[in-house]
């Protein structure tokens, strides 16, 4: 009896691990995208410039003024858009603006509340830059930016 409750024990763990794998196996990455309002002039812009730009070492490309923004909350496509189109994690990114803000440097994109928020500012702006899930493209209100290879 005992040998047969130890075998159930084992079994049972044994297909909890098993579903407990298959769910982490089956997180899928996302397809962050570039992008700005409908109405914006910007269509695309080199990798460099983009990361230059999106770090706060610019603030113009081509001479316009653009305004960085991201949107609260969405980690899993945050940390995709920073691996890549800037090459790091979203951890490196932080990390990169709490040492800019230490010394008086480069401040972060601004952010906005949700989704909803981030479409409307970029809707009514010519001049704002942001990501999002490549899926949640409203193509009314937004356009999607070709980051070119150097």
């Amino acid at each position: 009896m005992k040998v047969i409750n130890n075998l159930k024990t084992t079994i049972l763990l044994s297909l909890i691990s098993l579903i407990l794998l298959g769910v982490a196996g089956t997180a899928t990455a996302t397809e962050p995208v570039v992008v700005v309002g409908i109405n914006s002039d910007v269509s695309s812009i080199s990798t460099v410039e983009f990361q230059r730009l999106w770090l706060g070492k610019t603030d113009a490309i081509n001479g316009k003024t653009l305004e960085t923004i991201e949107c609260k909350g969405a980690d899993a496509v945050k940390n995709d858009f920073c691996v890549k189109f800037l090459g790091k994690s979203a951890t490196e990114v932080k990390k990169y603006f709490i040492k800019e803000a230490l010394k008086g440097g480069a401040t972060p994109p601004a952010e906005v509340a949700n989704l909803s928020a981030l479409m409307e500012k970029l809707s009514g702006s010519t001049s704002a830059i942001s990501f999002m899930e490549k899926g949640q493209v409203d193509a009314g209100k937004v356009k999607i930016v070709a980051i070119v290879k150097d």
